[in-house]
């Protein structure tokens, strides 16, 4: 959630999405909002979400119980760095349904500079980045999604889930696949290690060239490369940086850097 921002430290995976939804549950259920919470298939988790064996109960229960309706996720692929494309099964959907895709992505860090957190290294698993709503049917889905970060894991997974309630008749997952090519991925941070925002990134090689922008973390990707040597170009966003640092990540062996220069 993104409610949390004004105590001095932004968490680099929240989102309004989240918050949004969790107001939605609340809503729904009836239920307050806190942190932290937890919604087990549309049944808020009596006591502090911390308390890893009520959850557990909770989630052992909706377990148990039969679902209806059915959703199979085949063919997940990353379309390019901003989409992904699965195909969805469904069948013998609950009417007033509808199917929720979602992104994850696992293996994220993050360490607060401000808080109750301060100074600790947190890893993340199953962070929602992209979320789309789709009808509850059978085809094949786009869904947009920010660059992802190196070194993460992600996967696709689809919801059957009532409009109203929210509670959630099936589900389905699909790990992520590249289609071809090859992807670099960086960070550029500017004096103090501070990370620098809507950089402009171009891969030139001969008459190609590959743009990408850096996110709000200084991250960028820059997706489906052919092999060959590379000029690294980088634009700040504004003005010139007296230093900067480049960091690249899980470049393919093929692909070199032959320089990387400010403008």
């Amino acid at each position: 959630m993104d409610y949390w921002d004004y105590l001095g430290w932004k968490d680099p995976w929240d989102s309004k999405l989240a918050t949004e939804r969790q107001y939605a549950y609340a809503r729904s259920l009836p239920s307050s909002v806190y942190t932290p919470q937890a919604v087990v298939n549309g049944q808020v988790v009596a006591s502090y979400a911390g308390d890893l064996g009520a959850l557990q109960g909770t989630a052992d229960s909706v377990a148990a119980q039969p679902g209806r309706g059915r959703v199979v996720l085949t063919a997940a692929s990353v379309e390019s760095a901003s989409s992904v494309r699965v195909h969805a099964e469904v069948a013998d959907a609950p009417p007033g349904s509808t199917l929720l895709l979602v992104e994850v992505e696992g293996d994220l860090s993050a360490t607060p500079n401000a808080g109750e957190n301060a100074g600790r290294s947190l890893v993340h698993s199953n962070v929602v980045r992209a979320a789309k709503m789709f009808p509850a049917s059978s085809a094949d889905l786009a869904l947009p999604i920010p660059p992802a970060k190196p070194g993460s894991t992600r996967r696709v997974i689809a919801l059957l889930q009532d409009t109203a309630t929210l509670h959630i008749f099936a589900a389905a997952q699909a790990g992520l696949t590249p289609t071809g090519g090859n992807d670099l991925s960086g960070r550029i941070t500017g004096s103090g290690g501070r990370p620098v925002a809507g950089a402009l990134i171009q891969a030139c090689s001969g008459k190609l060239c590959v743009p990408a922008r850096t996110d709000a973390e200084g991250f960028f990707t820059l997706a489906d490369l052919p092999a060959g040597s590379y000029e690294i170009d980088i634009s700040p966003p504004r003005g010139s940086l007296a230093r900067a640092g480049v960091k690249y990540f899980d470049h393919a062996d093929k692909i070199v850097v032959a320089k990387s220069v400010w403008k």
